[in-house]
């Protein structure tokens, strides 16, 4: 596991230790992409043009999430009550 990962877990640990105070929940967000993101665009733009490089086997996936469904999600987690105490992996299809 890497610092980034570390880093989420005791995170998701502090949150679960303050389950009987606070009503939480846990979200896992996926890679994002959307307006103004310049992050993956040079990716995508090498994917439409059927040049990119392959790491590894190439076998591995991604499930990118629009930062609007991302938002749709994350008002959900927040505002439903049957979010309460749940843990949420918000990604986008499986391809």
């Amino acid at each position: 596991m890497n610092v980034y990962g570390r880093s989420k877990l005791r995170a998701e640990e502090a949150v679960n230790s303050y389950r009987d105070k606070l009503e939480t929940s846990i979200v896992r967000i996926s890679e994002t992409y959307g307006p103004g993101d310049f992050r993956l665009l040079k990716l995508f733009r090498a994917v439409n043009r059927g040049r990119f490089f392959i790491i590894g086997s190439g076998l591995n996936r991604r499930q990118v999430i629009h930062v609007q469904d991302l938002a749709r999600g994350l008002m959900l987690a927040a505002t439903e009550p049957a979010a309460v105490g749940e843990t949420f992996v918000m990604a986008g299809e499986k391809s």
